[in-house]
């Protein structure tokens, strides 16, 4: 079989959402005799590994591909994706992404019309409770929300892993993903999308990087991230990845806040989160949440040296 197309998902013990997952990758509307599912099993334990190819078991509709990788971190997990692939064109999902009917066939077309494309699709939010009232728009693009409308455009440097769509011969010119950011079982490190972009970047300038709003998927909101110790969590280690990336890697520097900005941005957060907090309004979590990013990168640029 002639594989083009290769989606990609990295499964770390939930496999909560697998089942829809294959099932509305299954239901595009593209033609998927071209196209391979590749499932990366980073190092879940035996019995939600059992789990995981039971649900594999029960779908014939599409080839699946599953692999178990022994080393704990997504970034272990998607090196491993390039080697096991065929596609030409890698397109990466979270495992809890569920991509809308007309994605695949939109991503197809937009790398068709230039082969040297890098692609980020549309993140919408899925909530599956109540949205808390604190929950702002600068924490949903923590959440991975990416929404410029349903245009196709040129895109700027800040990708999203949960729907990206890279060639292979970008990983020829840029290298694998980064080893020492990216997720390791809770430590919520992240940046090596917009790292590796930067990167490449960096090397040639023969890509055009696109936001295509039509290739989009709805990414469940889970369980935990409706309580404030998630978001400040993840603000934190936002902070840190932040931090480090400007120290580590020259490439970023220019597309990054400098670090008189960054304390700027953290005093004024503090000054907010007190202010905001003493005349109870919901946006003091929000500043509280900015101040442990810069918290976060102050360590990450000053002692923080990689997972």
């Amino acid at each position: 079989m002639n594989i083009k197309y290769s989606i990609i998902v990295c499964i770390h013990n939930d496999f909560s959402f697998l089942h829809d997952q294959i099932l509305a990758i299954t239901n595009q509307s593209y033609d998927l005799s071209n196209v391979e599912f590749v499932i990366i099993d980073n190092a879940s334990s035996p019995s939600n590994t059992a789990e995981i190819k039971k649900v594999i078991s029960s779908f014939h509709q599409i080839k699946i591909k599953y692999v178990f990788e022994d080393n704990i971190g997504a970034q272990f997990a998607r090196n491993r994706s390039i080697i096991e692939s065929s596609g030409e064109l890698l397109l990466y999902l979270d495992d809890d992404a569920l991509p809308h009917r007309d994605w695949l066939i939109e991503m197809v077309q937009c790398y068709s019309e230039n082969n040297y494309r890098v692609i980020q699709g549309k993140i919408e939010l899925l909530y599956k409770q109540p949205k808390p009232p604190w929950l702002s728009n600068h924490l949903e693009m923590l959440l991975s929300k990416v929404d410029l409308g349903n245009n196709t455009q040129k895109c700027n440097l800040g990708f999203v892993l949960c729907n990206m769509a890279i060639p292979r011969h970008a990983f020829d010119i840029a290298g694998n993903w980064e080893l020492k950011i990216g997720r390791k079982g809770k430590i919520l490190l992240s940046g090596e999308d917009s790292e590796f972009v930067m990167r490449l970047v960096g090397k040639s300038n023969r890509y055009e990087y696109m936001y295509c709003g039509k290739a989009s998927v709805s990414h469940v909101v889970r369980e935990n991230r409706y309580t404030k110790f998630y978001h400040l969590s993840r603000s934190y280690w936002q902070g840190v990845t932040d931090g480090y990336l400007k120290k580590r890697f020259p490439h970023t520097r220019k597309h990054q806040k400098g670090f008189i900005k960054h304390l700027n941005i953290g005093l004024g957060s503090l000054f907010l989160w007190l202010y905001f907090l003493v005349i109870k309004n919901n946006k003091q979590f929000t500043y509280k949440c900015r101040f442990y990013s810069f918290i976060g990168f102050t360590y990450g640029f000053i002692i923080f040296s990689g997972i």
